[in-house]
C-alpha cells in the first residue's frame, strides 16, 4: 500500500491535480460475526486511515483519472482488549474508468483482515487438534475477506444515491456449528470450524461530499453460501445458503481552514445480518450470524 501512495506521488503533477489527500485517526469498534458464543461482540482499538480522492473528469472517455485509494490500520495498543494479537486492516479501491454524461462507471475492489483474542462463553469442540475448548478459556480468532466488482457513479445525476455497485465477495472466518446432543461429546455438542464464504453484494450508497454537516449512508443486500466447512460435510447441514443485510449510517462535518485544507470529523455506526431459513430437522445447523460495527475519526483533508 505504501509502494502504492509513493507510485502516484511520483506521477505528473497534471494528473492528480485537484485531487484531495485525507489522513486521520479515531477509535473503532469491529464486532464479530456470530458471536454469541463469545463473552465480547468484537473488540475496541485506535485507528490511521489515509485515502486518495481522486478528481472526476470533466470530460466523455476512458481510464481520466487515477483510482480512489482508502487505507485504514488498527493500532496494536493497551486501548485493544487483544493487545498485541491485533490485526485490523482494510483497504478499498474505487477506479472510475469510464464517462458517459453524467454517470461514471467503474472498478471496485479490497481486503480485509481481522485478528481477535477472545473469551469463550460457552465450552465447545474445535476442528483440528484440541478436541475440546473450556468456557473462559482465551481463543485467537482471525477472518479475511477480498472482494472485486462494477460501479455506477450518479454524483452528477442530483439524486440520493450517489454511488450503486454488484461485488463478489470472498471470506474465511471461523463459524460455529450447532450440533444435536452427542452422547460421546457430553461436555458439549458445539462445534467452532473454518468456513469458506462466498456471496454476491448489492450496494446502494450516499457519499458526504460537501462542506458543514453531513448525512452518509449505504444499504446493501446479500446473497451467498458455506463454500466450504473444515471437518464438517456440508451435506449435513440444515442450510448452507443465506439472505443477508448491511446497513451503515454515519455524519461528518466538513470545515474549509484555508484554501487547499479542511479539517474533518466522522461519526458512523452500522451491522450486518445473515438470515439462514431453518428446516427444522435434527441436522447441525448454523445460527444466524450478527455483527455491529462503529467508529468516530477526526483529520485532515489536503487538496493537492
Amino acid at each position: 500500500m505504501k509502494i502504492l501512495f509513493v507510485i502516484i506521488m511520483l506521477l505528473p503533477a497534471s494528473v492528480w491535480a485537484n485531487s484531495h489527500l485525507n489522513c486521520a485517526g479515531g477509535l473503532r469498534q469491529q464486532g464479530w460475526l456470530q458471536s454469541g458464543w463469545l463473552q465480547d461482540d468484537g473488540d475496541q482499538f485506535s485507528f490511521i486511515e489515509c485515502g486518495l480522492i481522486t478528481a472526476p473528469p470533466m470530460q466523455q472517455g476512458w481510464f481520466l483519472t487515477l483510482p480512489d485509494i482508502h487505507w485504514q490500520q488498527g493500532l496494536a495498543t493497551s486501548f485493544s482488549r487483544s493487545r498485541g494479537a491485533l490485526e485490523a486492516q482494510d483497504i478499498q479501491l474505487y477506479w472510475p474508468v469510464l464517462r458517459q454524461q453524467e454517470v461514471l462507471f467503474g472498478l471496485i475492489a479490497g481486503s480485509s483482515n481481522a485478528q481477535q483474542l477472545h473469551t469463550t462463553a460457552q465450552p465447545l469442540r474445535l476442528t483440528g487438534t484440541d478436541p475440546y475448548l473450556a468456557a473462559g478459556q482465551d481463543i485467537l480468532l482471525r477472518q479475511e475477506e477480498y472482494f472485486a466488482g462494477l460501479a455506477i457513479d450518479t454524483r452528477f445525476s442530483n439524486t440520493a444515491i450517489t454511488r450503486t455497485s454488484l461485488s463478489y465477495h470472498y471470506r474465511r472466518h471461523p463459524l460455529l456449528v450447532q450440533n444435536p446432543a452427542e452422547p460421546l461429546f457430553p461436555v458439549s455438542a458445539d462445534l467452532l470450524s473454518t468456513a469458506r464464504t462466498g456471496l454476491w453484494e448489492l450496494r446502494t450508497e450516499r457519499e458526504a461530499l460537501r462542506y458543514g454537516w453531513q448525512w452518509h449512508w449505504s444499504l446493501a443486500l446479500l446473497y451467498g453460501a458455506i463454500g466450504d466447512l473444515q471437518q464438517q460435510p456440508l451435506r449435513e447441514l440444515q442450510e448452507t445458503r443465506f439472505t443477508g443485510l448491511q446497513l451503515q449510517l454515519g455524519l461528518l462535518w466538513r470545515q474549509r481552514l484555508n484554501q487547499n485544507l479542511n479539517a474533518v470529523l466522522n461519526l458512523s455506526g452500522g451491522g450486518e445480518f445473515w438470515y439462514l431459513p431453518e428446516d427444522n430437522s435434527n441436522n447441525p445447523a448454523l445460527e444466524s450470524p450478527h455483527r455491529t460495527d462503529y467508529q468516530i475519526s477526526a483529520g485532515l483533508n489536503w487538496r493537492l
